[in-house]
């Protein structure tokens, strides 16, 4: 389920919930109007499992001696994977959210950038100087703390890899290797249109 997408434009959330009891038809997705409602108890607190987060921000390509090219911005997105209860980890949720959000995120990567480039609060290509750059596309990171072994596996799994040393936080970089095109299909994909029951009067 998609949280914050028409007011956090610099920010993408999905909370992780359990797996349905059952198989969707691919029939059921994002043009139908065959919606999961809250009221059928997909989404309750109880179901929920942790979430996953993209941030968005402007950023440069660096040179050979670190310092930002201003001709050759792009946007630079940071994923974040949270699986809140110990029961649940190891158990595979996490890699299934991971691969599920980056599945969106790859069917949807031109409106994700055209609202954070139009709307974004830093300004993105308002800030750029000159006018005839043209924005670059979506880089794909992730900061995990070095002993942080688990997560390192899990985001390797899926074609991120290391990018310099730790900084000074004792955190590592990775980056999606192959950008975009290196996020890998998922098998049996449905995206399920979702929305919101009415109140009950």
């Amino acid at each position: 389920m998609q949280l914050s997408w028409q007011t956090d434009l610099d920010k993408l959330t999905f909370i992780a919930c359990h797996p349905l009891a059952g198989p969707l038809s691919k029939s059921a997705g994002k043009d139908s109007g065959d919606g999961i409602l809250a009221s059928q108890g997909y989404d309750a607190p109880e179901k929920m499992i942790g979430d996953v987060n993209l941030f968005l921000r402007l950023a440069y390509e660096l040179d050979g001696d670190g310092e930002e090219m201003l001709n050759r911005p792009y946007v630079r997105g940071e994923i974040e994977l949270m699986i809140a209860s110990p029961s649940d980890r190891g158990r595979g949720f996490g890699k299934a959210t991971l691969l599920a959000f980056l599945q969106y995120i790859r069917n949807h990567t031109d409106d994700i950038l055209d609202q954070y480039k139009s709307h974004s609060p830093d300004g993105a290509e308002n800030n750029i100087q000159n006018k005839d750059v043209k924005m670059g596309g979506l880089v794909l990171v992730s900061k995990i703390n070095k002993t942080n072994l688990r997560s390192r596996r899990l985001f390797e799994s899926v074609g991120f890899g290391q990018v310099g040393k730790e900084d000074y936080f004792g955190e590592i970089e990775l980056k999606l290797a192959g950008g975009m095109d290196g996020v890998k299909p998922v098998d049996e994909w449905c995206e399920v249109g979702y929305r919101k029951a009415a109140p009950q009067q």
